[in-house]
């Protein structure tokens, strides 16, 4: 069974997903949604029969979305795709390629795919009964591929819009217009040099805007979880959304007073997880070794 959006269907060769959606002796209904990016800018058609065609791939996903919008059917919704690294998660997802526009950067998606994104997400969450919640975790029903292995899917700017997404396939659910949605920063609105300049100031470090070991040495003992740094915070605010892990609002220039809230601890923890850190807390602590992969250091 396959959406009725789709332009058409290219399945993805039998080597790279299983029959059914059945494992240890359950059958899952899907009630997860997983966009990931392509790394390229394909057609729907070409990552589905080049890429998830070819037998030796060992990945597949539900549906892959071109970077002109249109919309393939490649693993049937009663089978379950190689997508995630997660099992669990496969089981209960409909999974999503989705082409990028750019090469690197923030690896941006095009409107016209974003928009077949949305229209998709609304008729699965529809068929299947459930909205999308997206609370960075695996326990939410959106849910992204770093969230299980060491990878840089989705990619910065389609991770920055998952909260974005949630919002207007639910409101599309309810009947709702949508709210209009708020640009995305783009990546040279602050530089990695000017964070480490601010992080530098905020802490008593010499200011040169090179880390090294005496940036660190000031940096870890700021413990900005009790909020006594609040240019720390503003720095990590800053950083974290132009990199596509925060997406809440710059509290400074609203004249506000930053604290380091849920929204920053949800943003870093999808940052550790998304570098591989051992200790996934969304604390900015140096057991968790986050500064330092926050300042290059490791």
């Amino acid at each position: 069974m396959f959406s009725s959006l789709c332009d058409s269907i290219v399945l993805a060769h039998e080597n790279n997903y299983t029959k059914g959606r059945t494992w240890k002796g359950v059958t899952y209904k899907p009630c997860k949604f997983t966009p990931h990016m392509m790394a390229g800018i394909l057609s729907g058609e070409q990552c589905a029969r080049n890429i998830f065609g070819n037998p030796l791939r060992g990945a597949s996903a539900n549906y892959c979305i071109g970077n002109a919008g249109d919309l393939v059917g490649c693993v049937d919704e009663n089978d379950r795709p190689w997508t995630s690294s997660s099992r669990a998660n496969d089981y209960q997802a409909i999974t999503v390629e989705v082409s990028n526009c750019e090469y690197g950067g923030q690896w941006r998606i095009s409107d016209a795919a974003w928009n077949t994104l949305v229209k998709l997400a609304v008729d699965v969450c529809r068929r299947y009964s459930f909205r999308l919640e997206y609370n960075g975790t695996p326990n939410g029903s959106l849910t992204t591929h770093n969230m299980f292995a060491n990878t840089d899917c989705p990619g910065p700017y389609l991770l920055s819009k998952m909260n974005e997404l949630a919002i207007v396939v639910n409101a599309l659910l309810d009947g709702e217009t949508p709210p209009t949605p708020q640009p995305t920063p783009q990546p040279t609105t602050y530089t990695f040099e000017q964070f480490v300049r601010d992080v530098q100031s905020a802490t008593g470090a010499d200011v040169d805007g090179k880390p090294g070991p005496d940036t660190l040495k000031h940096t870890i003992t700021v413990s900005t979880n009790t909020n006594r740094n609040h240019k720390v915070v503003t720095a990590l605010e800053r950083y974290l959304k132009v990199l596509g892990y925060y997406n809440g609002a710059i509290e400074e220039d609203q004249g506000k007073i930053p604290i380091f809230g849920g929204g920053m601890r949800t943003a870093v923890m999808n940052y550790q997880r998304s570098k591989g850190l051992k200790i996934v807390d969304g604390e900015i602590t140096a057991r968790a070794n986050t500064w330092k992969k926050l300042l290059r250091l490791l």
